[in-house]
């Protein structure tokens, strides 16, 4: 079983990667500034966003290796998911897939 957390909306959101874990960030209501600690082999973190009326930037590590498009800005009330997985214990070993509703 995976752990599931709720938090509140913080634009300043740092990713501790010692546990395995869903998370369920409130609303996106500001842009959003990215961090991580902790990296190590086989740690994951699954996001679950949802965007305010407005458009928000996102802000990521830069070591982070994004499959697909690395997303710069949300879409305005919509749903989003950010999935990222460690391959090892740096930044740069950081795999991230963000996918947002069409």
């Amino acid at each position: 079983d995976t752990d599931v957390d709720t938090l509140a909306f913080n634009a300043s959101t740092a990713i501790d990667f010692n546990t395995n874990e869903e998370i369920i960030l409130g609303d996106i209501t500001a842009n959003i500034t990215f961090t991580g600690t902790n990296y190590a082999l086989g740690k994951h973190k699954i996001f679950h966003m949802e965007s305010d009326g407005s458009a928000r930037t996102f802000t990521f590590p830069s070591g982070w290796v994004f499959y697909g498009t690395k997303p710069t800005t949300t879409i305005a009330s919509k749903k989003s998911i950010l999935s990222l997985s460690c391959l090892g214990a740096t930044e740069a070993l950081v795999r991230a897939v963000f996918v947002e509703e069409a």
